[in-house]
C-alpha cells in the first residue's frame, strides 16, 4: 500500500511538520487500518423519558484516532516505529494525517495507545507484526 495520503508523518515538534506536513518520520502501514473520527459526549447525554428529546453533552468533536498495522516488520524497523510515536511528557507527538473528510493533510497532536506486538522466529531471526492506536489529544 502506497497511497501517498495513507502515509503518516510523525514529529515530537509541531513546528517540523507546519513548515512541511512531509517532513517527519513517514509511517507506511502494511495493510490500511481502521480510521475513526468520533464526537465525545459527556455522560449527561440523556433522552427525556416525557419529551424523547435527545440532550447531547459534546464535550469534543471530530476526535481523529487510527489503528496501524505493520506486518513482517524486522526488529530495527519496530524499534523506529515505536521510538516515532513515543509520547512526550506533554502526552503526546505530532502526526501529519490525510482528513479525507476535508480532503487535506492536518498536523494533530496526538498519542500512542495500545500496542500489540506478535514476534515469529526464522532462522534469519525474528519477524514483527505490530498494531498500535493513536489517538488525537
Amino acid at each position: 500500500m502506497n497511497d501517498e495520503n495513507s502515509i503518516i508523518y510523525v514529529s515530537q515538534t509541531k513546528s517540523v511538520l507546519e513548515n512541511n506536513p512531509k517532513n517527519g518520520t513517514p509511517l507506511i502501514e502494511s495493510e490500511f487500518g481502521e480510521e475513526n473520527i468520533a464526537d465525545l459526549h459527556s455522560d449527561d447525554s440523556l433522552r427525556s423519558w416525557k419529551t424523547g428529546i435527545l440532550d447531547l453533552n459534546i464535550l469534543r468533536e471530530n476526535v481523529y484516532s487510527k489503528n496501524l498495522i505493520f506486518l513482517d516488520i524486522d526488529y530495527v524497523k519496530l524499534k523506529e516505529i515505536l521510538n516515532a510515536l513515543k509520547n512526550k511528557s506533554d502526552g503526546g507527538f505530532y502526526a501529519s494525517v490525510f482528513n479525507y473528510e476535508k480532503g487535506q493533510r492536518e498536523v494533530l497532536h496526538m498519542y500512542r495507545s495500545d500496542r500489540a506486538i506478535n514476534k515469529r522466529k526464522y532462522l534469519q531471526g525474528y519477524r514483527f507484526d505490530l498494531s498500535v492506536s493513536i489517538i488525537q489529544l
